[in-house]
């Protein structure tokens, strides 16, 4: 009886390496690997461009405002002020 248990679970294993598991070919894998990426890929693209929308409407006013004051601080620096001579006779 003691002999029994170790020669059972000797044959169990060597059963169990017999057991022929489904081979994943390089084909396969990179197949399965391309429709996941795939996938995700397409959520990625659709999420990033949710967030450009977001970003633009607010960074594209920050910069409008930026160069509609950095031209509006030049103009004054370059005009003259009203009521003040260019020339000296």
């Amino acid at each position: 009886m003691k002999n029994l248990l170790p020669a059972l679970a000797i044959a169990f294993v060597f059963a169990s390496c017999n057991n022929k598991t489904e081979q994943h070919n390089d084909s396969y894998i990179r197949a399965k690997v391309d429709s996941i990426v795939g996938s995700r890929l397409q959520e990625m693209n659709a999420k990033s461009m949710e967030d450009l929308d977001q970003r633009m409407t607010i960074e594209v006013k920050a910069k409008a405002d930026s160069i509609i004051a950095a031209r509006q601080a030049k103009m004054l620096k370059t005009t003259p002020a009203v009521g003040t001579a260019t020339h000296k006779p």
